[in-house]
């Protein structure tokens, strides 16, 4: 038996594929329904996956497999026992229960969540908002940008700095790049600036980029050291900045200030970490054994981790690491694979 603790996107897909193999699954997850956060939120990524589409559809075969057994609203308390031998209390929150289990394998499928800044006035105006937001207000219809004449989005924001996030998240560059896409595909005319320190679009994703850079969407370059600056105007956010390549000061009334905030660890890690005996990282994601030879693996023989509960990723990688885990974990919850 297997215990996956998670119910995103990674944590369904482990358990479908040991599932597939024989291997009885137990997923908890933590709220009252599955797909976690991109599976409730997103409804498509820049690359043409469809994360709200795919969650349903796993749930559906979930509830089909009679090897799943699903606790939501439930978390793990403690767990004792050691490689292949494990045992697990799993507390409910909407009922007064304890279970239980016996278990061979652990996967770690907590995932992540947006993170949160009150930097540049968000949550002070409409025409403020992070990707996320965005994103979710162009797939519903809710943001109409048939009107719009300036967007200016702001990469980083909290993030690859002392105060605030340590880490580059991965994944903002090429959400500001999908969000700015759509904004030009909805309205040619708008004019979509993306003011970045860097701009992550690492392997094929370089691809989405140079779509970008032929849009006409315009990419400037800000250092730590001299960071946009936000003032409302009339109801309207000003946003100056210095181009480094006119070595002039800009000013630019936006009609949308887009902010990139970055990926959050669950709070729950810590809980996790000490209910498991396992280690965080600095950053408050789970340590993998080693990052080159054990990248999914807990230094605890006997338990994995796959996804954003490692660090923020792309929803292929996210798939990708949930399939090794799962093809690794049957060994340890007494199975073969076939």
């Amino acid at each position: 038996t297997a215990l996956i603790v998670g119910g995103g996107i990674a944590g369904m897909q482990a358990a479908l594929s040991l599932a597939t193999r024989g291997v009885p699954v137990h997923l908890v997850e933590k709220d009252a329904q599955l797909g976690g956060y991109l599976g409730n939120n997103v409804e498509a990524t820049v690359d043409g996956l469809a994360p709200i589409a795919m969650a349903r559809d796993m749930q559906l075969k979930l509830y089909q497999n009679k090897n799943v057994t699903v606790h939501l609203n439930c978390e793990v308390e403690t767990t004792v026992g050691t490689i292949g031998s494990f045992e697990s209390k799993l507390v409910f929150a909407d009922k007064d229960e304890k279970t239980w289990l016996h278990l061979g394998a652990v996967i770690m499928a907590t995932g992540g969540h947006e993170g949160a800044t009150t930097e540049y006035g968000l949550g002070t105006a409409d025409s403020v908002m992070t990707q996320a937001q965005l994103k979710k207000g162009l797939a519903s219809g809710d943001i109409d940008v048939s009107g719009t004449e300036n967007v200016v989005m702001i990469q980083c924001v909290g993030s690859r700095q002392k105060e605030g996030r340590h880490y580059c998240s991965r994944i903002c560059c090429m959400w500001a790049i999908a969000n700015a896409l759509k904004i030009k595909e909805k309205n040619p005319q708008a004019r979509v600036f993306i003011l970045y320190r860097d701009v992550m679009t690492y392997g094929f994703y370089e691809q989405y980029y140079s779509k970008a850079r032929s849009a006409g969407i315009i990419f400037m370059n800000y250092s730590l050291d001299n960071k946009p600056q936000v003032e409302m105007v009339e109801g309207k956010p000003v946003v100056k900045f210095m181009d480094t390549v006119l070595n002039e000061d800009i000013e630019l009334t936006a009609d949308l200030l887009v902010l990139s905030t970055g990926v959050d660890p669950e709070d729950s890690n810590s809980k996790l970490a000490a209910a498991f005996n396992v280690s965080l990282n600095d950053d408050g994601f789970f340590a993998e054994a080693d990052s080159k030879w054990r990248p999914i693996e807990f230094q605890k023989v006997g338990l994995y981790l796959a996804g954003t509960a490692h660090s923020p990723m792309p929803l292929n990688s996210v798939i990708m690491q949930a399939e090794a885990a799962a093809q690794n974990a049957p060994f340890l919850a007494g199975h073969r694979t076939p």
